[in-house]
């Protein structure tokens, strides 16, 4: 059976810890950062909503440099 041959077996668990790896990488190296400047900024957004402060583009704009 293939999937209990020896070369084969560590040829696979070769390339799906490389795989494993490398998604892992690109997920907390770009898409993470992302996620937590949108969840960040919409917190922001929603303390000035409850402290009755008008949102303008300007404000938003400071919000997103800060």
């Amino acid at each position: 059976m293939p999937q209990f041959d020896f070369y084969a077996f560590s040829s696979q668990v070769f390339w799906s810890l490389i795989l494993f790896y490398t998604f892992y990488f690109v997920f907390t190296q770009i898409y993470l950062p992302k996620i937590s400047e949108v969840l960040k900024l919409r917190e922001k957004r929603k303390m000035l909503k409850q402290n009755n402060e008008t949102i303008t583009i300007f404000s938003l704009l400071l919000l997103y440099l800060i």
